[in-house]
């Protein structure tokens, strides 16, 4: 079912100088680490997060809680598909069903 890969690119800084972490293709919690590091690394530099989620075809739902805890801790989510968004509030409220 998931037999696509994610790649992750780090795109530099933005125009309001957060540093833009953009995965593609399919979004697994395996995926999330290299996120995470790229996250660390630029908050060592002092700078803003944002995730471009334009390129996302499919997430897994470890892949969504990890997206809702880095919302939750400051780390923008940009371009995020409309039935993603939707599935990111359910979670964040708690009514997301397994």
């Amino acid at each position: 079912m998931f037999s696509q890969l994610c790649t992750l690119s780090v795109d530099g800084v933005s125009a309001s100088g957060a540093m833009v972490i953009s995965p593609a293709g399919v979004l697994r919690r395996s995926a999330c680490t290299q996120m995470r590091r790229a996250i660390q690394a630029a908050r060592n530099m002092g700078k803003q997060v944002s995730i471009n989620l334009t390129e996302v075809t499919l997430i897994d739902r470890r892949a969504l809680a990890f997206l809702c805890l880095q919302q939750r801790e400051n780390v923008a989510l940009t371009g995020c598909p409309l039935h993603l968004e939707k599935w990111i509030m359910s979670e964040q409220a708690g009514t997301c069903r397994s």
